[in-house]
């Protein structure tokens, strides 16, 4: 009886696993929102900045919202030769609303079409040169030169682009000798956000 009750409840154990694992994979969407700010009037619904609450079918969703897309990604220890092509990475985000960039690659994805501006800030190695362009897509919209000496210096530069729904933007090296300085005084950086929405 002892063995039977033990079967039973290991198949249990394994129905409860394999519905939950099922129910996991056909109603994960997106990203985790576990992290993200409470709905109104629900204690335990949360949904990631850049995205609303929304009932629907019986249940709660996260759905983006497209009125709020806006990042910033920045890096303290990012140091060294960067040659031409290279893309920066920034990977401390601290603002990610819509989560359209990916702090691992470095590239931002519109999630919806419109005029977006974009900002980087960078910072160049003592008496080096750091030479930085905005990227959307394979095509160059700005780009700066940084050279300060004898010490290191910093500069920024802002761009407006129309950008289509899912299309890359991102920052990258176009000199073959670019040098990046950043520490704890000097953080470099990549931001952007929606300025109005195509329809």
């Amino acid at each position: 009886m002892d063995n039977f009750r033990m079967v039973v409840f290991v198949a249990l154990i394994l129905v409860f696993c394999l519905n939950a694992s099922f129910a996991e994979f056909i109603f994960a969407r997106g990203p985790d929102h576990s992290k993200g700010l409470p709905c109104p009037g629900n204690t335990y619904k949360t949904c990631l900045p850049g995205f609303r609450c929304e009932e629907g079918s019986g249940k709660n969703g996260c759905v983006r919202s497209f009125r709020k897309i806006a990042f910033e990604a920045y890096t303290t220890n990012t140091v060294g030769h960067f040659p031409n092509g290279k893309v920066l990475i920034f990977p401390k985000v601290s603002v990610n609303d819509g989560q359209g960039y990916n702090a691992k690659t470095g590239v931002f994805k519109a999630p919806v079409a419109g005029l977006y501006r974009f900002t980087v800030h960078v910072c160049s190695a003592s008496s080096k040169h750091m030479v930085v362009a905005i990227m959307k897509g394979g095509k160059q919209i700005a780009v700066t030169t940084i050279f300060t000496e004898p010490h290191s210096g910093c500069g920024s530069h802002s761009t407006m682009a129309r950008v289509a729904e899912n299309e890359s933007v991102h920052v990258e090296a176009r000199w073959s000798d670019s040098r990046l300085q950043s520490d704890i005084y000097r953080w470099p950086s990549f931001s952007g956000f929606l300025m109005y929405r195509y329809d």
